[in-house]
């Protein structure tokens, strides 16, 4: 079952078009790259998703929810359930590891009796409980990388998306964000990496990748693995 649409969406800054005519869905639990030049559009379809931009044209629905005629009340619980990552991590610099998910959970309004627990499994599943009391600057590139993912994690969105999370990362540490991005998915989590490294793509073979050129949705290439149990012969009822 689908758990975000794009609908034929169009998105213009004044002369220049930065989606045009885009649709795809995205089933619930599935992984999905979006991968194109700089400039294509992958970053305008992160923006779309949280409701920082309305849409010029079309629709977009995540989990029931029709994101582009979305009232602005309703925009916090949007993002609550969509776990964002960027590429320059966006952490804040004076808060160590822990408070940076505090603050999260502050600002989305968590029990602060659940803050402890939920902090505690986001920092072991992304493998940073001995850092959890560290600054970002005292942290390496694929750390931060890291810290970001649970900071995103620690709402328990339904959908991660990681708008170039390896953008700035040697491959050895890239290649470690991207197994556990994998991890995470195969917890349950829809999750969503744009990304221009095409060696992530064909180590990743079993991921579907879609490729934006221009604003315009020019490719949507099945995981192997789903292509080939499309063409295993059914077996005949006798």
């Amino acid at each position: 079952m689908p758990v975000l649409s794009f609908d034929k969406v169009t998105k213009s800054f004044g002369s220049i078009v930065a989606l045009d005519d885009v649709s795809f869905m995205v089933d619930e639990g599935e992984f999905l790259f979006v991968t194109g030049p700089s400039g294509a559009g992958k970053t305008t379809l992160l923006r779309l998703l949280i409701r920082e931009y309305a849409p010029t044209s079309g629709q977009i629905v995540y989990n029931e929810m029709q994101i582009d005629t979305l009232r602005r009340s309703k925009v916090p619980a949007l993002r609550r359930s969509i776990g964002s990552v960027f590429q320059d991590f966006k952490l804040l610099n004076d808060r160590t590891v822990t408070e940076n998910a505090r603050v999260v959970l502050a600002v989305t309004g968590v029990p602060k009796d659940e803050w402890a627990t939920r902090i505690d499994n986001v920092l072991e599943l992304v493998g940073l409980s001995k850092r959890a009391d560290l600054f970002p600057s005292q942290l390496s590139g694929g750390e931060l990388q890291r810290a970001a993912l649970a900071r995103a994690l620690v709402t328990n969105p339904k959908l991660i998306f990681a708008d170039e999370p390896t953008g700035n990362l040697d491959w050895d540490t890239a290649s470690g964000v991207m197994d556990l991005l994998v991890k995470i998915n195969k917890e349950g989590k829809t999750v969503i990496v744009t990304t221009h490294h095409k060696t992530l793509i064909e180590k990743n073979p079993d991921i579907r990748v879609i490729e934006l050129n221009e604003g315009k949705l020019v490719k949507d290439t099945k995981p192997k693995s789903k292509k080939k149990k499309e063409k295993e012969p059914k077996e005949e009822s006798k």
